[in-house]
């Protein structure tokens, strides 16, 4: 008689393969103590004796989330995520309502989680939601003083309110709450990422005030030379930026491994590498780093380009030499994010020979090489931010969209399926429109008016007398600065300048 064997594999309950998927797609842990992870205050404080109802709720809320966008489960785990997730949130804003409660890593670490689940499950627009975290996990921070960077998890949740506050400055627009040199006293794990993060607060700071007077300031010679310091601003913080990229040590830099021009069946939605170079990171975490300084150059150009537009408008702004600076500055970005795609989202797994790299930070459990959720999340706001860019081609818009596309259905991060929605908006052809006066929630008839009325009020607050001197012609290459100076000439304004 022959015996049909069976092998009996055991099942692991579903709260631990959720927690396990969690933690080896999001919970990056560095080898080297100076260096800087990600979420690497979950795994401590869920070995606490007592661990806290708010904190275990957003935990579970985020791991079943990850295990339920895992390729092939098909939403099997969602009503328990949101479940988890709703629970969370209540028990959150009940510790919340506690001073000292308030004030615990727990209670800021579930915020952090909290946030986590809007960008890897997110159906609808909801970075307000994201936001309304992130604005949360601020406050505890300052809240919680100089006093939580005496521990090691106190410091690490530190670093991730600091990081994603960047990111959360430079999306929106608006200013970091908090002077730069309170973010850093006694919070430097790693000199170099940290140097970075400085000068993305501050390039956060000038988006901000650029906003502010760009749509709100009449065009008047003395806002003109506010806006044209402004420039000046801009071209300074980007030159401290290159000045960052030219002095860091070995493992900080970034080397081009390979270069590909293959598109299998010419479909670039499909594509894996944009054709191009392919450039190798030692880390993920530095790689992060990198594109988060990309996206602050990109928008110090873009700032520079609105300038330029409010300042010589009605003169075309696409004819200054800013605009060709800044263009030309840009392709060149936008090639070195494109260019980190692949390492970001695993394409090296299956090339691991021509991977040279140290290795500076694993994850907490599982395999290092394959993609991750964690890849995703760290790629999805650089691939949003470009998309959007007028500079780009056709090809690499459509290539950005299925790099968005594929990490929200293979890697688990929802919300970049939807932000390919956000590539309607061109930048900085309509942002310009909102600094000279013209917005497109206007009607076209109302926009000339607008203008016209722009320059009576110039008109009327001139604080300076005209005089007869011939006027000067000008040129749009003269640039904005030169512009302001033929003005000046032709009108014998005197200048501070």
């Amino acid at each position: 008689m022959r015996l049909t064997r069976f092998s009996a594999s055991p099942q692991l309950p579903l709260e631990d393969q959720a927690a396990c998927h969690f933690i080896s797609n999001y919970v990056l842990v560095p080898r080297h103590g100076n260096l800087v992870g990600f979420m690497e205050f979950v795994v401590p404080l869920l070995k606490l004796d007592m661990v806290p109802e708010h904190y275990k709720y957003a935990f579970e809320a985020c791991a079943l989330a990850s295990l339920n966008n895992g390729v092939g489960n098909r939403n099997h785990f969602e009503k328990q995520a949101l479940g988890k997730y709703t629970k969370a949130l209540s028990t959150t804003f009940a510790a919340l309502r506690d001073p000292e409660v308030a004030k615990e890593d727990a209670t800021l670490a579930a915020v952090l989680l909290l946030g986590l689940f809007e960008n890897i499950t997110s159906k609808t627009m909801g970075i307000l939601a994201w936001g309304s975290h992130i604005e949360g996990a601020i406050q505890l921070a300052k809240a919680r003083g100089r006093k939580q960077l005496r521990t090691k998890v106190g410091l690490d949740m530190f670093i991730a309110v600091r990081t994603q506050m960047i990111i959360h400055s430079l999306s929106t627009s608006k200013s970091p709450g908090m002077d730069a040199s309170w973010w850093f006293e006694d919070a430097v794990r790693d000199r170099h990422a940290s140097e970075c993060q400085r000068l993305c607060i501050k390039i956060g700071e000038l988006r901000g005030e650029a906003n502010r007077i760009l749509t709100s300031v009449p065009r008047t010679p003395d806002n003109m030379e506010i806006v044209i310091d402004m420039i000046r601003k801009c071209q300074a913080q980007d030159q401290a930026c290159l000045s960052w990229c030219k002095n860091l040590p070995d493992y900080f830099q970034c080397k081009t491994a390979t270069w590909e021009d293959n598109v299998p069946n010419g479909d670039y939605t499909m594509a894996e590498v944009y054709p191009g170079r392919v450039d190798v990171y030692n880390d993920l975490w530095v790689a992060t780093i990198w594109n988060m300084l990309r996206c602050g150059r990109i928008i110090l150009n873009s700032i520079i380009v609105r300038c330029a537009a409010w300042v010589c408008a009605p003169v075309d702004y696409r004819t200054t030499p800013e605009y060709a600076n800044a263009a030309g500055t840009t392709v060149d970005i936008v090639t070195d994010v494109i260019s980190s795609v692949p390492y970001q989202l695993g394409w090296f797994s299956k090339r691991k020979g021509l991977l040279e790299r140290a290795n500076l930070s694993t994850f907490a459990c599982g395999e290092d090489d394959s993609s991750k959720g964690l890849s995703g999340y760290f790629m999805t706001w650089p691939l949003a931010f470009i998309q959007s860019l007028d500079y780009l081609t056709d090809s690499q818009r459509t290539w950005v969209r299925g790099r968005l596309q594929y990490i929200g259905s293979q890697l688990g991060v929802r919300y970049a399926s939807l932000l390919t929605q956000m590539g309607s908006f061109q930048d900085p052809s309509q942002w310009q429109t909102t600094s000279i006066g013209k917005h497109p929630r206007y009607p076209a008839q109302h926009q000339v008016s607008m203008r016209a009325l722009s320059f009576h009020n110039m008109k009327l607050q001139r604080k300076r007398s005209w005089t007869k001197k011939p006027p000067l012609p000008f040129r749009a290459s003269q640039g904005v600065i030169g512009m302001l100076m033929s003005i000046e000439r032709r009108h014998g304004w005197s200048s501070s300048m």
